[in-house]
């Protein structure tokens, strides 16, 4: 028998999920100091993302997003 699904992760400042459903474009997410966020967030320089890692921080976690 299987278990309850698990809450999909979202991201911590927008709301959007990793499991996006077929008509939305899935998100991909990361995680820092137990928040996660995505890239759109990121790189519209989200206040609360600011607070926690720091501008510098930030601009490289957006140039190393994909790798």
């Amino acid at each position: 028998m299987k278990g309850p699904m698990p809450d999909p992760v979202t991201c911590t400042f927008c709301g959007r999920s990793f499991d996006a459903s077929p008509e939305q474009q899935e998100r991909e997410l990361r995680t820092l100091c137990d928040d996660h966020f995505c890239l759109d967030c990121a790189c519209h320089a989200d206040p609360a993302i600011l607070a926690a890692v720091g501008e510098d921080r930030l601009l490289d976690i957006i140039e190393n997003w994909y790798g």
